[in-house]
């Protein structure tokens, strides 16, 4: 039984740092994938459009690893530093609702100017305990935004 116990503890523990890998992909030619598909206009790109490098996140707003891996000081923080901010790449940010309240924030967060998006996926991230189980805390959300139901 302990045996189990510990492949259970190990498995726990790899979870995070699994999803973290997976939801980070990156793209070594600029603007286009291996298989042909492409950035487009409405992606949300963080950075330099035609920097040599793109990291292709794919995200759920309701996920808890994600929130961390968004959360100050976290992963993403220390890539958009070291990576974006110095011009070597820059990030691809892609919704993959698991849930309604996911849909939901990303299409709200979708119906923002593009120029707006980043700071609003930050403040999904931040305040997501809050309204991750409530439409209303995420309707609040978004009127900071000067959004109406």
């Amino acid at each position: 039984m302990s045996q189990l116990m510990n492949f259970s503890r190990r498995f726990t523990l790899a979870i995070p740092a699994l999803l973290a890998s997976l939801s980070l992909a990156t793209i070594t030619t600029s603007g286009a994938y291996a298989d042909g598909l492409e950035i487009g206009e409405k992606d949300l790109v963080i950075g330099q459009a035609d920097a040599a490098n793109t990291f292709v996140e794919y995200a759920s707003m309701t996920c808890p690893h994600c929130a961390r891996f968004h959360a100050d000081g976290g992963l993403y923080q220390k890539i958009k530093e070291q990576f974006v901010d110095s011009g070597q790449a820059n990030i691809v940010y892609r919704d993959l609702p698991w849930d309604g309240m996911a849909f939901r924030a990303a299409l709200m967060t979708r119906c923002l100017p593009l120029e707006k998006q980043e700071a609003m996926v930050s403040l999904i991230y931040k305040n997501q305990a809050t309204w991750s189980r409530s439409p209303e805390e995420l309707v609040k959300l978004f009127a900071i935004t000067g959004m109406t139901p």
